[in-house]
């Protein structure tokens, strides 16, 4: 029997280094098509391109930006491949379609519902740090997050007018923040009002959450709209989170300077302008953009992106919600 003729040490180096080119090609395709797994499903009769959370979902895995991004970087199916900074973070939701814990009907203590769109769902963070979760370990009540990332004020409001009282809550937490191109500011304040009145005697609070400094419309807002929210709609508690995240300021990181058109990137604490460049209306400034990218040690403090408080963001803004709700004398 003829022996097997041995394979020349080049014949084996070429097999080891195409294997290992497939693999890299492989996992480099797998980095590429990174996807967040599925957690929602079409709600048309929620309102338009509104969406609806898949209950009893467990683990799904959520991959975002990890840091300040425009409109259009998240347009298209494989709009995460140009985005080399992301997150990951986990979603459960309960049999009712809500993120967290199923929620005991009746009560067995007081509790809150916290309604609202992606910053009180707490996109990417865990539901341990998102807000609701951290204000009822603050206040030591149970909290129910009734909030769906894109949420709009009259699917918030419907849902608190419809299920506050079967859920037996104490008490109801609107969290929205004004924007351009959602409902009008006026028809949001007369869909807020009606649900107090059908909830009553429940009490209902809005809460405004911070936008954060690299969000030039959400810093017009800060500017303009919330401050005279309060005057708006005087018979209606409301609470806006932006100056408590404003005063922690300085930390160390970087912070947006909007000026008209011209937009700023200021490294903390000393003060250096890093970027300065004219951005489009209500965008930030590419300029801005290349510079996270190009640096991922580059953070606004307290946000992980323009518009989503971090995990310790979250827990200032609990914080904030809780000393307001003891004010109000809903709590003790």
């Amino acid at each position: 029997m003829r022996r097997p003729r041995p394979i020349p040490l080049i014949s084996i180096t070429v097999i080891v280094v195409a294997l290992t080119v497939a693999v890299v090609v492989s996992v480099r395709r797998n980095r590429t098509r990174v996807l967040s797994d599925t957690i929602s499903e079409p709600a048309p009769e929620e309102g338009p391109r509104q969406h609806r959370l898949l209950p009893n979902v467990e683990g799904a895995t959520m991959v975002v930006p990890d840091r300040p991004h425009s409109a259009h970087e998240m347009r298209g199916r494989g709009h995460l491949e140009g985005i080399g900074r992301r997150r990951e973070f986990k979603v459960n939701t309960n049999s009712l379609g809500l993120r967290g814990p199923e929620v005991a009907v009746p009560a067995t203590g007081y509790r809150i519902m916290c309604t609202g769109d992606s910053v009180t769902f707490g996109w990417g963070v865990e539901y341990e740090d998102s807000w609701p979760a951290q204000l009822s370990r603050e206040l030591g009540v149970d909290t129910v997050n009734a909030a769906w990332p894109g949420a709009q004020p009259d699917r918030m409001c419907r849902y608190a007018s419809e299920q506050a009282r079967p859920l037996d809550v104490d008490l109801v937490l609107l969290c929205w923040g004004p924007f351009s191109g959602g409902e009008p500011l006026q028809a949001v304040i007369k869909q807020v009002r009606e649900t107090a009145a059908a909830i009553a005697p429940i009490p209902l609070g809005w809460v405004i959450p911070p936008p954060g400094t690299f969000d030039p419309l959400g810093v017009h807002n800060a500017r303009e709209v919330y401050p005279r929210l309060a005057e708006l709609i005087p018979d209606i508690p409301v609470f806006d989170v932006t100056p408590a995240f404003r005063a922690a300021l300085p930390l160390p990181g970087v912070v947006g300077e909007m000026d008209g058109d011209l937009q700023r990137m200021i490294k903390l604490p000393e003060g250096t302008v890093l970027v300065e460049a004219v951005g489009a209306p209500n965008s930030i400034a590419p300029e801005i953009v290349a510079k996270f990218e190009a640096d991922p040690t580059l953070k606004e403090p307290l946000f992980f992106d323009e518009g989503h408080p971090d995990a310790e963001g979250f827990t200032l803004f609990a914080s904030e919600v809780a000393g307001w709700v003891r004010s109000q004398g809903w709590v003790e």
